[in-house]
């Protein structure tokens, strides 16, 4: 591969990347916001935080992948807890 191929190919790795950071960031942000408006339940947010985890789940022989899903489970489970928490005192706590 060229030198200009392989520089090619980290710019669109690097902006897939950060296009994927930017959508968990984002959906992270909008349940927190729905947690403390009382309307989703902590059930809600595990399904949450499957739906990141799950591409990363399905793919154990790929090192990049378990790597990337043990960064991500690091940052994401205690804000996901913050969160289940924020949605419990909003009233949703007790419902499926």
């Amino acid at each position: 591969m060229d030198q200009q191929t392989q520089k090619l190919l980290e710019a669109l790795y690097t902006g897939a990347v950060a296009t994927g950071l930017a959508g968990i960031s984002v959906g992270i942000h909008l349940a927190n916001r729905l947690a403390e408006s009382g309307l989703i339940t902590p059930a809600d947010i595990d399904a949450i935080a499957h739906g990141v985890t799950a591409p990363f789940e399905e793919m154990p022989d790929n090192p990049f992948a378990q790597q990337a899903l043990a960064a991500i489970q690091s940052k994401l489970d205690p804000e996901l807890a913050r969160i289940r928490e924020a949605s419990r005192r909003a009233g949703k706590g007790s419902q499926p």
